[in-house]
């Protein structure tokens, strides 16, 4: 019994100490961000299923950033008199995509079927790390990171050939069956949505091993968007500069999510999509 409470009152001590260096915990911005669209009216529903990839980050990654690359689709989709309804499903690894349509709505918050599914997942194959992965270790590295701002590049530079020297990838990559097994369900489910997978996995820094599964999933991810016939869309080539990436060189920018969302935007315009709600026209 002494342990425990021994460790609770070191705690009591500590935290307010850690709070007073780091700042209190933040409020996540993204969490009721769900479009343009208001109740009841028509609008371009947009499902959403991967990473942390649709928020803007300046400096280090962290869940105090706000939305990204899906914001500025919004608003482009808004100008041409189309609101959009934004639904988001997190997910990291190919194989924690629902695997059957009752899992498909387990978390997606849409008034009705999606008129587009955006799929974007891959970045972490490419993670390495040092130290443990655990919640409070990645707890202490989004607020230290969220403290330095956009001091944080300065502070990843020396600690890449340390994580390319000492460090393990995070996980295995085995490749995208799981990836084309959700497509097939969600295309069965939702017959008349449009299916994006936009990669945007290549990052602009860091040891080679990062950078060949880099490039072996996005060569993957092509391939499965190719044989399940679904669009496959490389953002890599626009957003190939330092200054479209925050610290960690994979989660964009504010600007490099304006570009994407920019480019989604014009991809979405210049299909005439099919899919749209009636009385809406891209």
């Amino acid at each position: 019994m002494r342990a425990p409470r021994a460790r609770q009152r070191t705690r009591s001590v500590l935290r307010p100490l850690y709070r007073a260096a780091l700042g209190p915990s933040p409020v996540d911005p993204t969490r009721r961000w769900s479009g343009t669209a208001l109740p009841g009216e028509p609008a371009l529903r947009v499902a959403y299923f991967g990473d942390c990839g649709f928020r803007a980050m300046d400096g280090a990654h962290g869940t105090h950033t706000p939305v990204g690359w899906p914001a500025t689709l919004a608003a482009r989709l808004l100008e041409q008199g189309v609101p959009m309804e934004f639904g988001i499903v997190f997910v990291t690894q190919f194989d924690h995509l629902p695997a059957r349509a009752e899992e498909l709505w387990h978390h997606l918050r849409l008034s009705d079927d999606p008129d587009v599914v955006i799929v974007s997942i891959g970045g972490i194959y490419t993670r390495r790390i040092v130290l443990p992965d655990t919640p409070r270790f990645l707890r202490l590295r989004n607020d230290v990171g969220r403290r330095l701002g956009r001091h944080a590049f300065a502070a990843f530079r020396p600690m890449r050939p340390l994580v390319g020297a000492f460090g393990h990838q995070l996980l295995p990559y085995t490749g995208t069956d799981d990836l084309e097994r959700f497509v097939g369900v969600a295309r069965e489910a939702w017959p008349a949505a449009r299916v994006l997978v936009p990669d945007f996995t290549r990052r602009i820094r860091g040891p080679s091993v990062q950078r060949r599964i880099a490039e072996r999933v996005t060569a993957d991810v092509r391939a499965a968007c190719g044989r399940a016939g679904v669009e496959h869309v490389d953002l890599n080539p626009i957003l190939a500069e330092p200054r479209l990436r925050c610290a960690n060189s994979y989660n964009l920018s504010t600007e490099g999510s304006r570009l994407a969302g920019e480019y989604l935007a014009a991809r979405l315009a210049g299909s005439r999509s099919e899919a749209l709600p009636a009385g809406l026209q891209i």
